[in-house]
């Protein structure tokens, strides 16, 4: 189905609240799950067809964006595209926060889609990292969808 792009982080929450109300999995599982679904599903109107314009990102790490605040471990699974005709790419995030307590010295990742020959090969090689399995187990303290220009 083709939707505008500013209608795509409304979609991707309306596929995650559908997602998760079974319980049966952790939260970044249902993360997986409705990224895959709403790259799988929805086409973004006047999204460039060549190549690497519509893509999935999985990266991971403690950050601090704001000095004021306290670190945060953050899992954010990303669908970058970029529209006809523009030379920057938006980005549609789903971040996941959790408590770096439980994250001890796990090393920042990040793991592009198009650097494997498939989605279930890179989302298979994700959750083989310590960063997702260490998440699967924890509790989620928040989850952010948002759009972003480049």
């Amino acid at each position: 189905m083709k939707i505008k792009l500013d209608k795509s982080t409304e979609i991707l929450s309306e596929i995650l609240e559908k997602n998760i109300i079974a319980k049966s999995k952790s939260r970044i599982e249902y993360a997986f799950d409705s990224m895959l679904e709403f790259k799988s599903n929805y086409e973004i109107e006047n999204c460039s067809k060549d190549e690497e314009t519509d893509e999935l990102l999985a990266e991971y790490g403690t950050y601090n964006w704001n000095p004021e605040e306290k670190p945060e471990f953050e899992f954010t699974l990303t669908r970058q595209i970029q529209l006809d005709g523009e030379e920057e790419y938006y980005q549609i995030k789903l971040k996941l926060t959790f408590d770096p307590k439980n994250f001890g010295e796990i090393e920042d990742m990040s793991f592009w889609a198009m650097d494997f020959d498939n989605l279930a090969e890179w989302k298979a090689e994700i959750e083989k990292t310590d960063g997702y399995l260490k998440a699967k187990e924890t509790e989620l303290l928040n989850h952010e969808i948002s759009l972003d220009a480049t």
